[in-house]
């Protein structure tokens, strides 16, 4: 709830179907997912506490260039604390391109 509330959006809308998606999947991950998660999407494993988070994460529309979106896997930018999101068709591929993503890049020298 702390990462939502410090999120904005970047041409797309907190209430786009695939953004609820994204959030929805993110509430499913296990403790040691959204770990990774936040290591994928920020370089961090951890928030810090909320009187002390300032920083903003920035969920961004991912651009297939014409291919469809359930093919790829969302990209990051730890620098700027950035998730590009593909408008995925379900939760199940949702959740599953997040966790393969967040499993297969585990250093910020691979993202």
């Amino acid at each position: 709830e702390l990462l939502k509330k410090h999120t904005r959006y970047q041409g797309c809308k907190a209430n786009d179907r695939h953004i609820k998606l994204f959030w929805e999947a993110l509430e499913q991950f296990t403790e040691e997912e959204r770990s990774l998660f936040l290591r994928f999407a920020w370089g961090r494993s951890r928030l810090p506490l909320a009187s002390n988070f300032t920083d903003t994460m920035t969920v961004a529309a991912f651009n297939t260039h014409g291919g469809r979106d359930d093919s790829f896997l969302p990209a990051s930018h730890t620098c700027f604390f950035t998730i590009e999101m593909p408008k995925y068709s379900t939760l199940e591929i949702t959740r599953d391109k997040l966790l393969k993503a967040v499993t297969l890049c585990t250093s910020v020298e691979n993202a």
